[in-house]
C-alpha cells in the first residue's frame, strides 16, 4: 500500500514522523517503509518551518489509513511534534479513532 502524506512542519521534528506514522497505522516500525522525503523552505512559511512530501510503503495485507496532515487550500500551520500532529489530526477528524 502507498500513502502519501503532506503537510508542514519543523525540520528539526521530521525524525518524529516515524513515530506519528507508527501511531497512525498501528504497524511495526519494520513495516514502515520511507521511499521519499522532500523538504523545502517556503518563503511566506517563516524562519524555521520547510515543507514536507512523504511517500511511505505499508507492508500490511490491507490499507488501514490514508492522511494528509494538511487539507488542500487550508493552512494547518506548523506541527511542532508528533503528539501535537496526532491531536490535531483528531481534531480534525472529529475526534474519532484514526
Amino acid at each position: 500500500m502507498e500513502c502519501v502524506v503532506q503537510g508542514i512542519i519543523e525540520t528539526q521534528h521530521v525524525e518524529a514522523l516515524e513515530t506519528l506514522l507508527q501511531g497512525l497505522c498501528g504497524a511495526p516500525k519494520e513495516r514502515v517503509r520511507v521511499h521519499e522525503l522532500c523538504l523545502k523552505s517556503g518563503p511566506n512559511l517563516g524562519v524555521v518551518p520547510s515543507e514536507v512530501r512523504l511517500l511511505c510503503d505499508l507492508a500490511l495485507p490491507t490499507p488501514t489509513w490514508l492522511l494528509h496532515l494538511s487539507k488542500p487550500g487550508v493552512s494547518t500551520g506548523i506541527v511542532p511534534t508528533a503528539a501535537a500532529a496526532a491531536a490535531s489530526l483528531m481534531l480534525n477528524s472529529g475526534g474519532k479513532t484514526l
